[in-house]
């Protein structure tokens, strides 16, 4: 195990000095060591580790090997589910943190780490969550009388309602300024610091052009087609982000050009949501694709003369799991028939029991991807060596977000990456060096007005 250095050293006073009760923050850069010191500094104690999401789970698991430390997602850990309101709109909820107690109470063995016999919960990646699932959290940090970290990277996305709750708080913060990811001398960690200081003294300022500089490196629209499917054929570890689920189905085209944008028998893919069969993040590699149909049937309807619901897609079987997958070959038609299914349903031609058991068919409908494909929301809290960016879809600013929003975007692909990130050249938004000329990025960016 590496010694901690001054800065982490800091981190594990402060969660020594931790009380019952007490909150504290542990910020930093991405790559700064955080999950690290806070391992170190819990070792030995009874943890229940948490992130948003599976992939950042994942992660975790891999930095968190002690038996005394436990690991799951924050939904996992409140109980979280979901159900209908009498307007048929879908509600987020979760077991009450005294329900849990009482059960706990009554208990006549408990389970080796749950909240009634942990001292610590640790959220990592805490910039990811929303305001539901920080009050989940509160609610069972206050019930149990645990200590409750927060660790996280505040320059990083928020959460989709675009809020950073933990730093609305007024709890005890300790910030790392350095990094081990990256060197100081890294063209990589360069930029992030400067679109650090972007986020945080010109928030309203539009992107400057970002330069080629080694480990940025700036290539042709056909060189970055080339790389990626050699990195793909190579089975390196590469993440190809774009901002849009839209856009995923392009790059999975560009990945692999010879062969047909569908997903194929040998494609390690992962699971885009959390539904009854796959957690959101889980990976799995197919063994055999198949036509295939699914009905809804006995649907007496206007909205649905023939009396059904009919989705044409795919049968997913995978490699040593017994779980298939049916991915719709349409899915924006699954929003179109909830649409039609709730008019038809305030209409009155449908009962509100037959639009959820509606509701229920259509969510056993899978989502997949290829693991190496990612939004850039959803790469949070991966990392791999080489990250490919999709310049037009990242670097040019969506319509629908700020140019603070924007610079976090950008700020969170980069850092995914621990050697090497990739554009594809686009005059004003980044290009390679004049005469083969490096532009240093060691200086502060200047902003573009706004």
């Amino acid at each position: 195990m590496y010694p901690l250095n001054p800065e982490q050293q800091q981190v594990k006073i402060q969660i020594e000095n931790m009380q019952p009760g007490d909150r504290l923050i542990i910020s930093g850069r991405a790559g700064s060591g955080k999950s690290f010191a806070i391992t170190v500094a819990l070792e030995g104690k009874n943890v229940w580790f948490m992130a948003p999401t599976h992939p950042a789970c994942e992660v975790l698991k891999q930095q968190v090997t002690s038996k005394n430390h436990k690991v799951s997602t924050v939904y996992s850990a409140i109980g979280w589910y979901q159900e209908r309101d009498a307007n048929l709109g879908q509600r987020d909820r979760y077991t009450r943190a005294s329900t849990v107690k009482r059960r706990e109470a009554k208990a006549k063995q408990l389970a080796h780490l749950c909240f009634s016999n942990i001292e610590y919960i640790v959220v990592d990646e805490f910039s990811m969550l929303n305001a539901f699932l920080f009050e989940a959290i509160e609610e069972y940090a206050t019930a149990f009388n645990v200590k409750l970290i927060y660790s996280g990277d505040p320059c990083q996305l928020p959460s989709h309602d675009g809020k950073m709750v933990v730093l609305d708080q007024d709890y005890p913060m300790v910030m790392l300024e350095g990094s081990v990811r990256f060197s100081k001398h890294s063209a990589i960690y360069a930029l992030a610091e400067n679109l650090r200081y972007l986020i945080d003294h010109h928030p309203d300022a539009e992107l400057p052009c970002i330069y080629a500089d080694r480990e940025i490196q700036v290539v042709t629209g056909h060189d970055f087609k080339n790389q990626l499917c050699q990195a793909y054929d190579r089975k390196d570890e590469f993440l190809a982000v774009t901002y849009c689920n839209k856009r995923l189905s392009k790059l999975r085209g560009a990945v692999r050009p010879a062969q047909s944008a569908e997903l194929c028998p040998g494609d390690v893919v992962s699971s885009k949501r959390t539904d009854c069969l796959f957690k959101n993040g889980e990976q799995l590699v197919i063994h055999s694709v198949e036509k295939d149909r699914l009905e809804y049937t006995g649907l007496l309807s206007h909205g649905y003369p023939d009396g059904k619901i009919s989705i044409s897609g795919k049968r997913l079987r995978f490699e040593s799991d017994e779980r298939t997958a049916f991915i719709p070959d349409d899915p924006t038609k699954m929003k179109r028939h909830e649409a039609r299914v709730k008019t038809l349903c305030d209409d009155g031609e449908i009962t509100p029991d037959v639009a959820i058991s509606i509701f229920a068919w259509l969510k056993i409908m899978n989502a997949f991807e290829l693991s190496n494909l990612s939004t850039v929301h959803k790469s949070q809290g991966r990392t791999v060596d080489t990250v490919f960016i999709d310049t037009a879809f990242v670097l040019r600013r969506p319509d629908n977000m700020t140019p603070l929003e924007h610079k976090r975007l950008l700020y969170t692909a980069i850092t995914r990456a621990r050697k090497q990130v990739i554009f594809y050249e686009m005059q004003g938004l980044c290009e390679r060096a004049q005469d083969e000329v490096v532009v240093p990025l060691h200086r502060p960016l200047e902003p573009l007005a706004a």
